[in-house]
């Protein structure tokens, strides 16, 4: 297996290109647009994109790990066809177009000039994201990239199953996997089972969880207490949050246990100032530096927020006297996205399991120098289906699109590690566990580099 990121360090600087600037079809945006009716609703589409003297050697960059499903002849077309579903406009269009950016710098690296693909705007919305898809299949696309959405996903679903294709979703929610359509995302619940699991081989047996209250909250709490028990570990203790609750002192209170711990600080103190001798004056004097008096109901707390909520929790455990240099705080891939983690003194220290940043670090320097802006964490999304793509259209004996080729045992590997479709149309994706320190992250447990060497 290859990593996709060697293509960087082989490129060399065009004639008479400054250092660091970008090559002008890497960035030119799509000029023409044009607008097609269905159903009587608009879609924009936007003008294929197909890249010019790129160089033929994309099997080393996004290969399988192992022996491949064999891949059908194919007779010769003038392109393949692929199409990328996202928000280009209205709801999670800053994602969409990073979206875009990075699936246009995977496509320009490592594709040859027969490959298209397609831009679809799906508006944000589920209607778009269905009229969208119809409009690629129309199109000729073989493979959708996309939408973002689970709901668009859900709603693109019978017209991929009608067309015989498939869509790699970039959602994260398993329930709207199958049907010919596959979820990309970082899935939680996978991400919960290895924090979990690396803790509880730390010795972190009595685990409480601080989640928001929704389906996701749910769905982690129920994750960790399986993977706790699968561990020797516990769920000692489970709270709820509201998210968008600005008061959340009096929870976190309670979750700490504070009240009772205080109080028996007190209570102990009160029993040593009764007595006259040395060793209980020893003992008054180690206590009067205390707030409490023993340890909350758990040795770590499993804390899956991203910003801003992270930042405003684990202070909040800190201030009800969650030692954070005994309780470890154990996060997901959510904590990728707040930047500069190590500036909030309690969360240093903290583990959690995301893809290894190694390559993420080349890929978001790739990213800024070509298109002047820092990529939000989902951007290597987009870059690793258009790679997927990529290696499904330049096979062996040829392109293949089936969902033989697409769920490949031995996997696949990009930004962000090595990954594999299902065949229920979920995934499975090899995570690091990284631990927060001031000057950065460091990790401390190594992804897999194949799936033989996955553990859940």
């Amino acid at each position: 297996m290859v990593l996709a990121l060697l293509v960087w360090g082989c490129q060399t600087t065009p004639e008479g290109q400054e250092s660091g600037s970008i090559q002008p079809q890497l960035t030119q945006q799509p000029k023409t647009s044009i607008t097609a009716s269905i159903d009587r609703k608009s879609v924009t589409l936007f003008e294929p994109l197909r890249p010019t003297g790129a160089t033929p050697n994309h099997l080393n960059l996004l290969a399988p790990q192992g022996p491949s499903t064999p891949e059908p002849e194919v007779t010769e077309i003038d392109a393949w066809r692929v199409a990328l579903l996202v928000p280009l406009t209205g709801r999670g269009a800053a994602i969409g177009r990073a979206l875009l950016d990075a699936a246009q710098l995977a496509l320009f690296e490592t594709a040859q000039d027969d490959l298209e693909l397609l831009i679809f705007d799906t508006q944000g919305t589920v209607v778009g994201a269905e009229d969208a898809a119809r409009l690629a299949v129309a199109d000729g696309a073989r493979l959708i990239l996309g939408p973002l959405f689970g709901a668009s996903a859900q709603a693109v679903r019978p017209v991929v199953e009608a067309a015989g294709i498939s869509a790699v979703s970039f959602s994260n929610n398993r329930d709207i996997a199958g049907g010919g359509v596959y979820v990309f995302g970082f899935l939680p619940d996978q991400q919960v089972r290895r924090i979990i699991s690396y803790a509880a081989g730390k010795g972190h047996v009595a685990i409480g969880a601080l989640v928001p209250s929704s389906g996701f909250g749910e769905l982690v709490v129920a994750t960790a207490r399986i993977a706790a028990e699968q561990h020797g570990a516990g769920i000692t203790r489970a709270t709820y949050y509201d998210p968008n609750d600005t008061e959340l002192s009096s929870l976190i209170r309670r979750f700490a246990d504070y009240d009772s711990r205080k109080s028996a600080l007190s209570a102990q103190k009160r029993v040593l100032l009764q007595k006259t001798d040395q060793i209980s004056r020893r003992a008054l004097e180690r206590l009067s530096g205390l707030e409490t008096l023993g340890a909350p109901p758990f040795d770590s707390v499993l804390l899956p927020a991203g910003d801003p909520e992270l930042r405003g929790l684990a202070p909040l455990l800190a201030f009800y006297d969650v030692d954070p240099a005994r309780v470890r705080l154990l996060g997901t891939a959510l904590w990728d996205e707040a930047r500069g983690l190590g500036v909030e003194p309690t969360i240093v220290g903290g583990w959690y399991a995301a893809p290894s940043p190694k390559a993420w670090g080349l890929f978001e320097d790739k990213f800024e120098r070509a298109f002047a802006k820092r990529p939000p964490r989902l951007a290597s999304l987009g870059y690793d289906a258009m790679l997927l793509a990529v290696a499904l259209t330049y096979g062996e004996r040829g392109a293949n699109y089936e969902p033989a080729a697409l769920t490949d045992v031995s996997g696949f590997a990009g930004v962000d590690g090595i990954f594999r479709l299902l065949a229920d149309g979920t995934n499975q994706r090899g995570l690091a566990v990284i631990e927060v320190e001031e000057r950065g992250v460091q990790v401390i447990d190594p992804a897999p580099s194949s799936f033989a060497d996955l553990q859940f």
